[in-house]
């Protein structure tokens, strides 16, 4: 049997399967949303933000080279109270064991990660407009869950 090549791969790949591949990832995402919203998946559960949380473990941004990833990074650190109490959409919690948004940015993890930057800007922005913690949470669970 002759080895694929990327040419190969290429012509195997029909102008249907391109045109269908964004539509099926569209109306995974929303069923996901629809079984949420209709009790068939479990709402997202936030963790208690713990009192007197700081954000002391927070890496520090000249850890990063990339002045975005170094913002993001400053701008957690601003809102430990808020982070520590929201459940991060890219589930690391079940891959890596973190217990909150707040627990990403005491790694690395989000220098690579959309969600994890994402979710913390959203958070960041209502914060800064007044937002509650509950009022917070929804908005992203809205975006992300």
């Amino acid at each position: 049997m002759q080895p694929r090549t990327l040419a190969m791969l290429d012509e195997d790949y029909t102008r249907r399967q391109f045109v269908a591949w964004p539509v099926i990832v569209a109306l995974s995402a929303s069923m996901r949303r629809f079984r949420r919203e209709i009790g068939m998946l479990p709402a997202t559960e936030h963790p208690d933000p713990r009192p007197g949380i700081t954000a002391e473990h927070v890496l520090p941004a000249d850890h990063f080279k990339d002045a975005d990833v170094r913002k993001n990074y400053d701008m957690a650190r601003e809102i430990p109270e808020v982070l520590d109490g929201l459940y991060c959409h890219c589930d690391c919690t079940k891959s890596m064991h973190h217990r909150s948004l707040l627990s990403c940015f005491e790694s690395e993890q989000p220098s690579g990660c959309g969600t994890c930057q994402r979710e913390m800007k959203l958070a960041y922005k209502l914060r800064s407009e007044g937002k509650t913690l509950d009022e917070i949470r929804k908005a992203v669970d809205d975006k992300f869950g």
